[in-house]
């Protein structure tokens, strides 16, 4: 049997000879295609005995290149290796013996080993299979400008597999600094036959590796995901974009169900099924976690191999072992362990049955002890079968729940309050058996409280840590009349902090109850301080307290002396500082004063994301943009790092969607318009039903953006809904057409603007004006009844006659002088400034112009104070319009007009008139702080 071993080289002088070394013993002839090398390549090439070398002309096409060097060859078999590919010394002695022993395939697979040789040792980064011997026939050739691969025309390639204890290729070309020029170079490639091919699914994989290759991750996801929606596609190494989105990804929705998938995908592969254990296990479901860990064991024991490069070895199975039994030993302290749910209860009855039911499912035992229920509190928790005590109420939250305690008969208790509740309740029992399995010596537990507004669709508002899971024993007790806590009797607790698997949602500071909690809170600490006086720990909840009363002043002094006092709440001392923050913004403090504050707060707290926004959010006002965006960045790079939230209490979980608003706001300022939708496109993905958002995001995409925000919303009656009601006063039409036609095909629902909406869409101005008379008779009808039914019951009528008066008699007339485009008679200013702010909205650009025109001949003051509102309703146009109008030695053209057109002229893009006109502002003594902002916005834009 004759081979024949190939190369394709340009400028490989530093690899080419030891690649060759590694075949030279076992091959026949050697083929060396230079496809334009400037270095040394040819002239090692031709002093190598037994080397052939040929020339050919580069045009940016792998497989053409590799085919012409394929054309030289003359053996039965060809060996066609990368320059920077070489057989290792281990092995090479074996390539003769493995191709003549081959009969029944037509190429083989051998495994192939990335190395980084940049640093004082070699790395292997990883490893997989590649086609690298074939049989030299006329219908197998390369195919693919870039990533070639070897195909047998007309039939299926018959590929055999080259186990790695005999045969291991060593490939140097990912060493880091080489991987960026070549990832350059195939993306380029990749980008060229992506314009050109018929099957674009076929090149995902690799533009994915070129992406992540150029540091790209956004679209190296992109492709990845395209990649891997369909299956595995019938390549080596078909799991690579899997991999890809496995390692960086990170824990939620998306990386579960790429795992879930890789798992069904690839059956044969050990370490999905691993990896997807792992993930079970920190799911707290251990008995799956132990049966997907067994078909990893299965998978690895049936290994064959197949192309896709196995990871999972002996070492990682000897760990997984190790890890399914503990895994056993937390099933069985499963089984054994016993909880008591306890709760202390006065007038609970909206909350208990929640209370009562989530305790159910991860407890042995509910106690409850009632201080004075009137309601049904407690005929509701003994229908339950929870045992109820009562107790005599004594102003003492702790000695109440001491009181519980001593009916508990568990081995651990979980205390939460009537208003609070696991979100996930199944998941308490497996977690407090693997703590006593893992880590026996802990003895109380803080998890995150989350406060949830059930007024406002469950809105997290804050989140803070507290304890709520401890060991029973008698020297672990409650002290403190309020706002007491768990202590130890002699000695310190050792207490976990968890900060993922047990969240508790907490409903009592929802807008409809809070206040009823403060007053009793703030009772209790004024009868505490007339017994024994004011001290430190009082300040952060009489802080709390006037901040609630809405009293800044007081606020303000009790969190900033809190700061500065000894007293720490554990988990929550970060709370005076937001409190602190807010009151100086209430009562109108100086940016300099609040970004000090808010500088103290990020160096106490480091690895808060809060208080980074809230420096972003305080320079973006004093026009310092790239510090603002580079501080929120950093508050969103802690947010979205596992563990990065700190153990502090945040209201960055409701704050992100606003903090990426923002930051996309700046950047949209500064002209950044790819970033800025970025981060606009995170908030909507956070919270699409943000208006200031979609407000922002129309302005970066322009109108109509209808279209653009399809990613961001479900097909649920809650979103479309939403969607038809911001679109009409966005003046997207279509948007709320569409959402008003897919309300009425799935959920049913017609709504009463869809008429309207259809003449609108359509622009029949006649019809749409019928449907709009005939919704203004209906309502008319309606406060007529009401004004009715008012007067009947004795009411004053006069504050609502005063408010209708200017509105109706004179409507008619408003409409013929826009019809005929008169100029509106001065009288009627009162009237048509009442619908001013409303049409500002609705009206499109043109149409609010031709509206606005109509008051070129009233007076200068009626000018300004009609483009005011316009101003306030961001319309531009319309209000330099206006503005225009106003003779500059007028009176209505004072120091506030001329920083007014200022903005405008800012916001339309016309920085010079701008200039102009805050310097005349500055001129007349305007002092507004504003003015130098935009002035620097300007400057870094480069205007």
């Amino acid at each position: 049997m004759r081979i024949s071993a190939c190369w394709i080289t340009r400028n490989e002088a530093e690899n080419i000879e030891a690649s060759m070394a590694s075949v030279a013993k076992s091959v026949d002839e050697i083929v060396v295609l230079d496809t334009g090398s400037a270095d040394d390549t040819c002239r090692i090439v031709q002093a190598f005995p037994g080397a052939r070398l040929f020339h050919g002309e580069w045009r940016d096409d792998f497989a053409a290149a590799r085919n012409e060097a394929l054309s030289h060859a003359t053996g039965d078999w060809v060996v066609f290796l990368d320059a920077d590919e070489r057989f290792s010394e281990e092995t090479q002695e074996n390539l003769r013996p493995v191709i003549e022993r081959c009969e029944d395939h037509d190429a083989l697979a051998v495994k192939i080993l990335n190395l980084d040789i940049d640093g004082a040792e070699t790395k292997c980064l990883d490893h997989t299979y590649v086609v690298r011997a074939f049989r030299r026939l006329p219908e197998i050739r390369y195919v693919g400008r870039i990533h070639e691969q070897i195909e047998r025309r007309g039939e299926e390639l018959r590929l055999g597999f080259v186990p790695e204890k005999t045969l291991v290729l060593l490939h140097t070309g990912y060493t880091a600094s080489r991987t960026e020029k070549k990832a350059e170079r195939n993306l380029r490639l990749l980008l060229r036959e992506l314009e050109q091919t018929e099957k674009p699914q076929e090149l995902y994989r690799y533009l994915a590796e070129a992406y992540e290759g150029v540091g790209d991750t956004a679209q190296a996801m992109h492709y990845a995901r395209l990649d891997i929606a369909d299956g595995p596609r019938p390549v080596l190494f078909a799991s690579r974009c899997y991999r890809m989105m496995l390692y960086t990804l990170p824990e939620g929705e998306e990386r579960t169900r790429v795992l879930e998938k890789a798992r069904r995908d690839f059956p044969r592969l050990p370490e999905f099924h691993a990896e997807y254990a792992e993930h079970l296990a920190r799911e707290l479901q251990f008995a799956k976690a132990i049966a997907a860990m067994e078909e990893a064991f299965r998978a690895y024991a049936e290994h064959e191999e197949d192309g896709e490069a196995m990871e999972f070895d002996d070492v990682m199975l000897a760990v997984a072992k190790e890890r399914c039994a503990v895994w056993q030993r937390i099933v069985q302290k499963e089984k054994a362990l016993k909880i008591s749910a306890c709760v202390i209860v006065r007038d609970e009855a909206r909350d208990m049955p929640r209370w009562l039911e989530n305790a159910a499912v991860y407890s042995d035992e509910r106690i409850v002890v009632d201080t004075g229920s009137k309601d049904d509190t407690k005929a509701l928790a003994e229908a339950a079968g929870a045992r109820v005590y009562d107790y005599a109420w004594r102003d003492d939250f702790a000695a109440a729940k001491n009181e519980a305690l001593s009916h508990a008969t568990g081995e651990w208790i979980a205390f939460l309050d009537a208003d609070e509740y696991f979100a996930v309740p199944q998941a308490v029992r497996p977690y407090l058996a693997a703590l006593s399995v893992e880590q026996p010596r802990i003895e109380a537990v803080m998890l995150m409280i989350a406060n949830l507004d059930e007024d406002d669709r469950f809105r997290e508002i804050q989140r803070f840590p507290a304890m709520r899971l401890f060991r029973r024993r008698d020297d672990i007790a409650f002290a403190g009349r309020i706002h007491e806590t768990v202590c130890k009797q002699d000695g310190r607790l050792e207490i976990k902090m968890e900060r993922r698997s047990l969240l508790v949602n907490h409903l009592g500071y929802s807008a409809g109850r809070v206040m009823k909690k403060i007053e009793r809170n703030f009772a209790l600490l004024q009868e505490d301080i007339r017994e024994n006086g004011e001290n430190p720990t009082h300040y952060r909840y009489l802080a709390d307290c006037y901040a609630a009363f809405r009293d800044w002043k007081k606020a303000l002094y009790y969190a900033l002396s809190a700061l500065d006092s000894p007293a720490s709440a554990v988990g929550s001392d970060s709370d005076m500082y937001r409190t602190a923050l807010q009151a100086m913004r209430e009562c109108r403090m100086t940016a300099e004063d609040m970004l000090a504050l808010a500088q103290r707060a990020v160096e106490s707290f480091p690895k808060l994301p809060d208080f980074y926004a809230e420096k972003g959010r305080i320079l973006s006002s004093m026009g310092r943009l790239r510090e603002a965006a580079a501080s929120f960045e950093h508050a969103l790079d802690l947010f979205s790092c596992e563990g990065g939230s700190s153990c502090e209490a945040s209201r960055f979980v409701a704050e992100a969607p606003v903090a990426w608003r923002r930051l996309g706001e700046i950047r949209l300022a500064l002209g950044e318009r790819e970033r800025a939708r970025e981060a606009l496109a995170s908030s909507l993905r956070l919270n699409p039903f943000s208006e200031e958002t979609l407000w922002a995001w129309q302005r970066l995409v322009g109108a109509p953006c209808g279209a653009t925000l399809g990613e961001f919303f479900a097909h649920d009656a809650e979103s479309l809904r939403f969607l038809v009601r911001w679109a009409i006063e966005a003046g997207e039409v279509k948007l709320a057409t569409d959402a008003t036609a897919e309300l009425a095909s799935l959920f049913d629902v017609v709504l009463p603007e869809t008429d309207c909406l259809a003449a609108w869409r359509a622009e029949d101005w006649q019809k749409l004006a019928g449907e709009a008379a005939k919704e203004a008779v209906g309502a008319m009808q309606e406060l007529f009844l009401v004004l009715l039914q008012t007067a009947a019951a004795g009411d004053s009528l006069a504050h609502l006659a005063a408010e209708m008066k200017p509105l109706l008699p004179e409507l008619q007339e408003i409409v013929r002088c826009y019809a005929a485009e008169e100029p509106l008679p001065e009288m009627l200013f009162e009237q048509y400034q009442a619908f001013l702010p409303a049409l500002a909205q609705k009206l499109a650009p043109e149409a609010l112009l031709r509206y606005v025109r109509l008051l070129l001949d009233v007076a200068p003051e009626k000018k300004r104070e009609a483009a005011d509102v316009l101003l306030a309703a961001e319309k531009w146009q319309a209000a330099l319009l206006l503005f225009a109008a106003i003779p500059a030695d007028s009176a209505a053209a004072d120091a506030a007009f001329w920083r007014e057109v200022g903005v405008v002229f800012y916001q339309l893009g016309d920085f010079a008139s701008a200039r102009e006109s805050f310097s005349r502002a500055r001129e007349m003594g305007a002092a507004e702080k504003d003015i130098a902002a935009y002035e620097a916005w300007m400057k870094e834009v480069g205007a």
